[in-house]
C-alpha cells in the first residue's frame, strides 16, 4: 500500500547493478540471457521482500530500492545493508550454477525525501524526490563489482554491525560537495554499545531505587521542617518524568499538598507559564469556560479557600489575564505588581498552614521561562527551615542558576544495565511476554536509555501480529538504533502502524505538544465521529495521554520526538497550511487565550509564512510581557516581531510597524541591559531614522527620549542637549504636562551635566513647577515614568555644586520622599543613589553609605547594574572615609569596573576622583595623582563637562600633598577657580579660594 499523500520521511535507498550485462548478453543466447535475467530480478526481488524494501522500478538490470517506504522500520538501514551482502554473494552463487561469472556493485544512501504521490496515470509507483536518490545511484556507479559502497549518514547508522573502510571524501557528479564514502566489507559481531541519542518519555521504573530512596528520605527531612530541593538531572528519556511520578505516587495526599507543573518549549518566553497553569488547576479554574466565568470561580475559589493575603485577589486575577470588575488593580508599577504576584506565589506554593508539608515538581527547566527562575531563586531561598520539598528537572544543556546549598541535592540518572533493560522490556510487554532472543536484541540495541527501550519493545509488540515472533526474531529485524536517523525511523514506524490516525497525528503535531478537543475540532475538516476515532486510535497505541472526555477532553503527546516525527513527516505547503488554520481558529475562537498569549497566534501565523501577522501578535505578546516587568520575555517576542518583518517583501511598506516594534524594543533592553548598552541605541537609532519619515509624534518622541537616555549615561554630552533642545520642542508643542515634565528633565539633566549649571536650573525648575502627586501616581502606575522623583534627585545635585547645600538637601529628600511614597524600583534607585552622591559632595560619609547600601541592594534584587555599580562606589568612597580602607577601596573598585561594564561614562571621571580621594586617604599620593590623572582625560569626553573645576581643584590639592613645585598646584587651582565661576560651580569656587589661601600662606611661610 503506497502512502495516499506526499510527505517527508526518511528513506534508505539502494540501487543495484549487475555488471557488464551488455558484455554478457552478447556472448549469451538471447533466450538462455533472458533466463539469466528472470532468475537475476527473482533472486533480488524475493531477498528485498524479505526485508520489507519497496523495489521500485527494474531499468535494464538495474533496480532501485526503497528501505522505509511505504512503512519505516527503526532499522531500515541495517536491512539495506544485510539484504545487499546477501545479494552480492548470491549473485555470486547464481553466477556460478549458470557457469557465468556474475557480479553486482551496489551503492546505499539514507536521508530525508519527498515521497508517497503516484506517478500521472495512477499506477501504484511512488516518486521519491530529494538528493538522497541521486547519492545512492553516483555511489553504486562508483563502487567496483562485488561491492558496497555506502555514505557516511548511513555508516554512522550500521558502523557498529559491519567491518568498514574509510575511502574518504569524494566527488559525485551533480553533487555541489564531496561526500564521505565508505566501503562495507562484512558483518561482525553484535555491537556493545551505540552512540547516543536525543529522546523523551515517561517509562516503567526500573533500577531507580537508590534515587526513589533518596527522595523519600528528603521528603521525611522537608516534613520535620528541613525544607529539600531535589534536583533530577538526565538526558531526554532516561527517566527523569518516570521516577518523579514514581515517588509523588507514593505520597499520602491527605496530609500533605502535592503541586506539579511542567515547563513547554513554545511557552519558553510567556513569564510565568508554569505556575499559571499550576495555579489554575489548584484553584479549579476551568481554561475551557470563558474569562467571565473563570473569573466567577476565582472569586469563589479565594473565598472557599485558604490563600495567602486574600486581597491579592485582583492581583491574581491581573496575572491570569481575567476581567475582576468589582477588584481593580493596586495602583501601583508593573514592575511592582510584579515583584508583589511573585511574592504571592512564594506564599501560595509555601500555603498558609505551616503544619502541612508541601511537595512542589517542576519538570523539564531547559524551556522554563525567565519569570519563572526568578520565582525559584525566590523560593529556594526560604524552604530550608519550611515543610517544603522542591523537585526539579531539567536536561544536562540546563545550568542551575543557583548557588548549591546544604540543603540541595542532584541526581544525575544514568543508563541501564542490560539485564535491568530486559527487565524494562519484560514490564512494558506484559502479559504477552518475549522470547529471550528478542530480549537479548532489545537490550544490546537500546543501549540502556529507557525510552528507546519502551519504544522497541512496543513497535516489536505491535508488528508482531502480521510477522510473528519468528519473522521478529530473524537478523534481519535486529533494531539498530542511533541518533538522529534510527530514532526518527523507530517513532516513524509508530506512526505508520496507524489507519487514519496518522493524519490527526500530523495535524495534532502542529498545534503542539499539548491540545484541547475543542481546537482539533474546528481545526480538522473530519466529522466528531471519525475524529473521535482517530484520537482514541492514538490514546490506545499510547502516543497520546488524554484527560477528560471530548469535547471538554485535552490531550498530550506523551514522546516530545513523537510529535517532533509526526511534525517533520509533513511538506512545508500543508504543514504551512496546518499553521494557518491552527492561528485561524486560535484568534476566531479562542479569544480569552489569545489575549492572554498572542505568542500562540504568531507562532503559528510565522509559521504559515504570514509574516505581517506574525509580527502583530509578536508585537502584542511582547507589549504584554513589558506591561508585567517580564522584561527578558518581552525582548524575546519583540526580536521576533522584527524577524517577521525581514522576511516581508515590501518592508518599506512596514515603517509603522518597525517603528512601534523598535521602540518596545528598546524600552525592554533598556531594563535588561542598561541605559548605555549599544543594543539600546541600535533599537532606539533605527526607530528615530524611520520616524522621521512617518510622521507620527508619539513614536518620534519615544525614540528621542530613549535616544536621550543612551547618549546621557554614555557621557556624549553635546548630541544629549540637541537631543534635548528636540523633545522640548515638541512637549511644548503638544502641551501635555507628562512631556514637558520629562523633556524639561532631560534637556535640564543635559545642561548641567555638560557643565551649563544655570541653564540647566532654570529647565529643572520648570520640572518641579509642573509636579502634581496625583499625577506623577497615575502616570507611574499607566506609564513607568518618573519625571518628578528624578527632577527632584537631579536639583539636588545641581544645588549641591552650585554651593546651596540647604537646597539640595530639601530636594534629595523631596525626591526620595515621593519614590518611597511610589515604592517603584527604579525611580527608587534613582534617588537613593543620587541622594547618596549628593551626602559624598557634601562630604557626610556616614549619611552617603546609609542611602548608598539600600540603593544598592535595591538595585541588586530587580536586576539594575548601572545603579547597583554607582552604589557600589559611593558605598566603597563611605567606608574609606570613615576608616574602612582596605574594605571601602576594594569596594570602591569593583564597583568602578562594573560601572564601565555596563557601557556608562556620565560619572565615571567623578568616580575615579573619589578613588583619588581615597588613595590619599591612605597615603598613596603617586596612585592618587595617577588616577586624578585618569579623571581629567576621562572628563575631556564630554566638552563643558559638570566636574571638571573640582576635578582641577583636587589635583592641585593633590599637588601640593605630594610635595610638587607649589606653582604647578596654584596653576591648577587657579583653573579650578576660572572654570567654577564660568560654570556657576560656586561650592567648588569656594573651595578653590580657600585652597589658593592656603597655597599662598604656605608660600610665605617657607
Amino acid at each position: 500500500m503506497l502512502v495516499p499523500h506526499r510527505e517527508r520521511r526518511q528513506l534508505t535507498i539502494l540501487f543495484c547493478d549487475l555488471v557488464d550485462s551488455t558484455a554478457l548478453s552478447a556472448r549469451m543466447d538471447a533466450e538462455d540471457f533472458g533466463e539469466l535475467i528472470a532468475a537475476y530480478f527473482d533472486l533480488c526481488n524475493s531477498t528485498f521482500k524479505r526485508y520489507r524494501a519497496y523495489v521500485d522500478r527494474e531499468e535494464g538490470d538495474s533496480l532501485r530500492v526503497y528501505f522505509g517506504y511505504p512503512s519505516a522500520h527503526d532499522d531500515d538501514a541495517l536491512r539495506a545493508i544485510f539484504a545487499a551482502l546477501e545479494i552480492i554473494s548470491a549473485v555470486t552463487q547464481l553466477g556460478d550454477r549458470l557457469g557465468q561469472r556474475l557480479s553486482v556493485h551496489i551503492g546505499v544512501d539514507t536521508g530525508e525525501v519527498v515521497a508517497g504521490e503516484s506517478d500521472a496515470e495512477g499506477h501504484p509507483s511512488p516518486r521519491v524526490i530529494g538528493q538522497t536518490p541521486n547519492v545512492a545511484k553516483r555511489l553504486q556507479d562508483l563502487a567496483p563489482p562485488g561491492n558496497l559502497y555506502v555514505s557516511a549518514t548511513t555508516i554512522r547508522l550500521v558502523e557498529h554491525r559491519f567491518e568498514v573502510q574509510p575511502l574518504g571524501p569524494m566527488n559525485l557528479k551533480g553533487l555541489p560537495r564531496p561526500v564521505k564514502v565508505f566501503r562495507i566489507i562484512q558483518q561482525r559481531g553484535p555491537a556493545s554499545t551505540v552512540e547516543q541519542f536525543d529522546s523523551r518519555a515517561l517509562v516503567p521504573l526500573i533500577s531507580r531505587s537508590e534515587e526513589l530512596s533518596l527522595s523519600e528520605q528528603r521528603w521525611k527531612l522537608a516534613c520535620q521542617g528541613h525544607g529539600q530541593v531535589v534536583l533530577i538531572r538526565g538526558e531526554p528519556g532516561i527517566g527523569k518524568s518516570r521516577l518523579l511520578h514514581a515517588f509523588l505516587s507514593r505520597l499520602d495526599r491527605t496530609d500533605s499538598r502535592v503541586l506539579t507543573t511542567q515547563c513547554q518549549e513554545q511557552f519558553a518566553n510567556s513569564a510565568l507559564y508554569p505556575l499559571m497553569d499550576l495555579l489554575q488547576r489548584d484553584l479549579g479554574l476551568d481554561r475551557e469556560q470563558s474569562s467571565a466565568e473563570q473569573a466567577a470561580a476565582l472569586r469563589a475559589a479565594f473565598a472557599s479557600r485558604s490563600v495567602p493575603t486574600p486581597d491579592a485577589l485582583p492581583l491574581i486575577g491581573n496575572l491570569l489575564a481575567l476581567p475582576m470588575d468589582s477588584a481593580p488593580v493596586p495602583e501601583d508599577s508593573a514592575r511592582a505588581q510584579r515583584e508583589r504576584t511573585l511574592e504571592w506565589l512564594v506564599q501560595w506554593v509555601l500555603g498558609t498552614n505551616a503544619d502541612v508539608p508541601v511537595a512542589l515538581a517542576i519538570e523539564d527547566l531547559h524551556w522554563a521561562d525567565a519569570s519563572t527562575l526568578d520565582f525559584l531563586g525566590l523560593i529556594l531561598e526560604r524552604v530550608q527551615s519550611r515543610r517544603v520539598l522542591i523537585l526539579l528537572t531539567y536536561r544536562p544543556e540546563f545550568l542551575p542558576p543557583w548557588h548549591a546549598q546544604p540543603w540541595f541535592d542532584e541526581l544525575a540518572l544514568s543508563r541501564l544495565s542490560p539485564a535491568q533493560a530486559r527487565s524494562m522490556a519484560q514490564s512494558v510487554a506484559g502479559a504477552a511476554g518475549l522470547p529471550s532472543e528478542v530480549l537479548e536484541r532489545i537490550a544490546a540495541r537500546s543501549d540502556g536509555v529507557p525510552l528507546f527501550i519502551e519504544e522497541l519493545t512496543k513497535m516489536l509488540l505491535e508488528a508482531r501480529s502480521s510477522e510473528g515472533w519468528e519473522s521478529l526474531s530473524s537478523q534481519s529485524d535486529t533494531a539498530s538504533l542511533s541518533i538522529p536517523e534510527t530514532l526518527r525511523g523507530s517513532l516513524t514506524a509508530r506512526l505508520d502502524y496507524l489507519n487514519v490516525a496518522k493524519s490527526i497525528a500530523q495535524l495534532a503535531s502542529v498545534l503542539g505538544r499539548e491540545f484541547s478537543y475543542a481546537l482539533i475540532r474546528l481545526v480538522s475538516d473530519m466529522d466528531d465521529d471519525r475524529l473521535q476515532e482517530a484520537i482514541e486510535e492514538l490514546v490506545e497505541a499510547e502516543l497520546l495521554f488524554q484527560r477528560g472526555v471530548p469535547p471538554n477532553a485535552t490531550f498530550a503527546f506523551k514522546h516530545v520526538l513523537v510529535q517532533e516525527a509526526a511534525y517533520l513527516s509533513l511538506l512545508k505547503a500543508r504543514r504551512a497550511d496546518y499553521h494557518l488554520r491552527a492561528a485561524t481558529v486560535l484568534v476566531a475562537h479562542f479569544e480569552d487565550l489569545i489575549d492572554r498569549h498572542p505568542e500562540l497566534a504568531a507562532r503559528h501565523y510565522a509559521a504559515a509564512g504570514k509574516s505581517e501577522s506574525a509580527c502583530d501578535f509578536w508585537f502584542r505578546a511582547g507589549q504584554r510581557a513589558l506591561e508585567a516587568s517580564a522584561d527578558v520575555e518581552a525582548s524575546a517576542h519583540l526580536r521576533l516581531a522584527l524577524q517577521q518583518l525581514e522576511l516581508l517583501p515590501d518592508r518599506d511598506k512596514q515603517v509603522a510597524r518597525e517603528v512601534r516594534c523598535l521602540t518596545t524594543l528598546g524600552s525592554a533592553l533598556t531594563a535588561t541591559h542598561g541605559y548605555a548598552a549599544p543594543e539600546v541605541e541600535e533599537a532606539f537609532a533605527r526607530s528615530h531614522s524611520l520616524c522621521q519619515s512617518l510622521g507620527d509624534t508619539e513614536q518620534l518622541y519615544s525614540a528621542l527620549m530613549g535616544l536621550h537616555g543612551f547618549y546621557q549615561v554614555r557621557g556624549m554630552l553635546r548630541p544629549a542637549v540637541a537631543l534635548g533642545l528636540d523633545l522640548v520642542a515638541i512637549a511644548e508643542e503638544r502641551g501635555d504636562p507628562l512631556w514637558r515634565a520629562q523633556s524639561h528633565r532631560c534637556l535640564g539633566w543635559s545642561l548641567f551635566c555638560n557643565g551649563q549649571i544655570k541653564a540647566g536650573a532654570e529647565h529643572l525648575s520648570i520640572v518641579l513647577a509642573l509636579f502634581d502627586r496625583i499625577q506623577a501616581r497615575e502616570h507611574v502606575r499607566t506609564q513607568g515614568a518618573h519625571p518628578w522623583v528624578v527632577g527632584f534627585v537631579n536639583t539636588a545635585l545641581l544645588e549641591c555644586l552650585a554651593g546651596n547645600p540647604d537646597h539640595a538637601l530639601r530636594s534629595s529628600r523631596e525626591g526620595l520622599d515621593l519614590a518611597r511614597e511610589l515604592q517603584v524600583p527604579l525611580p527608587l534607585a534613582y534617588a537613593l543613589i543620587m541622594s547618596a552622591k549628593v551626602r559624598c559632595l557634601l562630604n557626610e560619609p556616614e549619611h552617603a553609605l546609609e542611602l548608598a547600601m539600600e540603593g544598592t541592594e535595591l538595585a541588586l534584587k530587580h536586576g539594575m547594574p548601572y545603579w547597583s555599580s554607582w552604589g557600589s562606589i559611593l558605598r566603597g568612597w563611605a567606608l574609606v572615609q570613615l576608616g574602612r580602607h582596605t574594605t571601602g577601596l576594594l569596594a570602591l573598585q569593583e564597583g568602578l569596573t562594573a560601572y564601565r561594564a555596563t557601557g556608562s561614562k556620565l560619572f565615571e571621571a567623578s568616580s575615579l576622583a573619589l578613588l583619588a580621594e581615597c588613595y590619599a586617604a591612605v597615603g598613596n599620593a603617586s596612585r592618587a595623582l595617577e588616577t586624578i590623572g585618569l579623571a581629567l582625560d576621562n572628563s575631556l569626553v564630554a566638552d563643558g563637562y559638570f566636574y571638571t573645576a573640582e576635578l582641577r581643584r583636587l589635583q592641585g590639592q593633590l599637588l601640593h600633598a605630594a610635595g610638587a613645585d607649589i606653582s604647578l598646584a596654584r596653576s591648577a587651582t587657579n583653573t579650578a577657580l576660572e572654570l567654577a565661576r564660568t560654570q556657576g560651580a560656586g561650592s567648588v569656587e569656594r573651595r578653590a579660594i580657600e585652597q589658593l589661601r592656603l597655597l599662598d600662606a604656605h608660600a610665605k611661610s617657607s
